[in-house]
C-alpha cells in the first residue's frame, strides 16, 4: 500500500512539475520582494513622519488611517523636503564655499596655480545646494572652467563669481584665482611649435591653390598619412561573421534534420514490423511482403516518410538484380537506426537459414516496438511541457514586475 502511494505521489509530481516549478519561482520572488521591502526604512515610526534630506523633493505617501471613520480609509500624506532655517542657511553657504575651493581644482595644485581646466560643479548634493558660475574674465577662464593660457607669458589674477541657491535663499561669493602659463612637456612643446609653423605656412599661401607640408622639422624627418576610415572595416568583419553564422546554421539544420528523420523512422517502425508480420503470416515471401508495403506507401502519396523511402530504394535495388542479402544490409546501414539494423539482420538470417518462426520473432519485435513508441510519445510530451516552461516563466516575471513596480516606485 505504501509503495502504491509513493508511486502515485511520484507520478503526480512528474506530471505537474511545470506548474510546481512556476509556483515555486513565484513564491521565491515574493519572498525576495518582501525582504527587500522590509529592508527599507519606514517613513512612519511611532506616528513620527520622517523627512528625506535637504536635497530631496516634496513627496506624498498613501497610508491607511483607522479610527477616523467607521471604516479604515486611505489618505495621501504630504511630506515636504527638509528646509534650512535662516541661521542654518548662512552657515551652510560658508561651508559650501570651502567645499568648492577644493572640489573645482581638477588637476591643479591650488587656486593660485591654475594652468589646466577647472571642474566647475553645478550642485553640492550633500547640502542640497545648487551652484552657478560667472567669470570676470572670460578670455582667461570661461564660466565652464576652460582655461585659455596658451599664449600667457606670466601669471594673471582673476575671479569667479559663484551663486549658491538653497531653494528659498540665494547668495553670491567671489573666489579669487590666479592663472599661470601652462607648462609643456618636451613633446607637447614640439607639437605646439609645429602647429604654429603650419598655421603660419597656411597664412603665407592663403592666395594660392594650396601649400606643401614640410619634409622635416627641428631636424626630424617627417612622414604624413591620412587617418583611414575605420568604420569601413566593419563591412568585411560582418561578412566573416555572417559566413560563420550561416555555417553554424547549416550544421544546426543538418543536425535537426537528422534528429527529425530518426524520430520519424522510430515512430514508423512498429507499423512496418506489423505489416511485415501480417504479409508473411499470409504466406508471402519477405521480398513480396516488402514490395506490397512499398506499393501501399506509394499509392497513398502523402507526407514523405523516410523509412518507407529507404524501403522503396531497396526495392529498386532488388528489381535491378542486387543480391537480396546485400539489399537488406544496405537498408539497415542507410537507416542508421539500431531498430532497423536489427530488422535487416533478422530478415537476412531468416533468408539464409530458412527458419520458419520468423512470424513469431516479428511478433515479439512488434510488441517491443509499440512499447518503445509509447515511450517516445511520452518523452515528446515531457519535452513539449519543458519548452513551455520558459514562456510561462517570462510571463510570470512580467506579471510580478507589473505588480511590484508601482509599490517600489512609491517607496522611492
Amino acid at each position: 500500500m505504501k509503495y502504491f502511494t509513493d508511486f502515485k505521489y511520484k507520478a503526480a509530481l512528474k506530471k505537474y512539475k511545470t506548474q510546481i516549478f512556476c509556483i515555486s519561482i513565484g513564491f521565491i520572488l515574493f519572498l525576495i520582494a518582501k525582504n527587500h521591502e522590509s529592508d527599507k526604512d519606514s517613513f512612519i515610526n511611532n506616528n513620527f513622519v520622517k523627512r528625506d534630506g535637504y536635497s530631496a523633493y516634496n513627496k506624498s505617501y498613501e497610508v491607511y488611517v483607522d479610527g477616523l471613520t467607521d471604516e479604515e480609509v486611505l489618505v495621501e500624506l504630504p511630506v515636504s523636503h527638509r528646509r534650512y532655517s535662516d541661521e542654518e542657511i548662512d552657515e551652510v553657504f560658508e561651508k559650501c564655499v570651502q567645499v568648492l575651493e577644493t572640489a573645482i581644482l581638477g588637476k591643479n595644485p591650488s587656486l593660485q596655480e591654475v594652468s589646466q581646466d577647472l571642474d566647475l560643479i553645478n550642485s553640492i548634493k550633500e547640502y542640497g545646494i545648487y551652484v552657478s558660475w560667472i567669470s570676470e574674465d572670460p578670455s582667461l577662464i570661461d564660466s565652464l572652467g576652460t582655461v585659455y593660457n596658451e599664449d600667457l607669458k606670466e601669471g594673471r589674477d582673476t575671479a569667479l563669481k559663484v551663486f549658491l541657491s538653497g531653494r528659498e535663499r540665494q547668495a553670491q561669493y567671489l573666489i579669487n584665482i590666479r592663472v599661470v602659463p601652462r607648462s609643456y612637456t618636451k613633446e607637447e612643446l614640439t607639437l605646439k611649435n609645429f602647429m604654429s609653423s603650419l598655421e603660419a605656412l597656411d597664412k603665407e599661401n592663403i592666395n594660392k591653390e594650396g601649400y606643401t607640408l614640410p619634409e622635416s622639422f627641428e631636424g626630424k624627418k617627417l612622414y604624413y598619412r591620412q587617418d583611414e576610415n575605420k568604420d569601413i572595416h566593419i563591412i568585411w568583419i560582418m561578412g566573416i561573421v555572417i559566413a560563420i553564422l550561416l555555417y553554424v546554421k547549416d550544421l544546426a539544420d543538418v543536425k535537426d534534420k537528422r534528429e527529425y528523420r530518426a524520430k520519424q523512422m522510430l515512430l514508423d517502425y512498429p507499423e512496418i514490423v506489423s505489416k511485415l508480420m501480417v504479409f508473411i503470416g499470409a504466406g508471402l515471401s519477405i521480398r513480396s511482403a516488402w514490395e506490397r508495403i512499398v506499393e501501399d506507401y506509394e499509392s497513398l502519396k502523402g507526407e514523405k516518410r523516410y523509412a518507407y523511402e529507404e524501403m522503396s530504394r531497396s526495392l529498386v535495388k532488388l528489381k535491378t538484380g542486387v543480391h537480396e542479402s546485400k539489399v537488406y544490409k544496405d537498408f539497415g546501414r542507410s537507416c542508421a537506426v539500431k531498430q532497423y539494423m536489427k530488422l535487416a539482420s533478422l530478415l537476412d538470417q531468416n533468408r539464409k537459414s530458412g527458419v520458419n518462426n520468423l512470424k513469431q520473432i516479428l511478433s515479439v519485435e512488434m510488441v517491443s516496438a509499440w512499447e518503445e513508441r509509447i515511450n517516445i510519445a511520452r518523452r515528446q510530451g515531457e519535452e513539449a511541457s519543458t519548452k513551455l516552461l520558459l514562456p510561462l516563466l517570462l510571463l510570470l516575471i512580467v506579471v510580478l514586475i507589473i505588480i511590484m513596480l508601482p509599490a517600489m516606485m512609491a517607496f522611492k
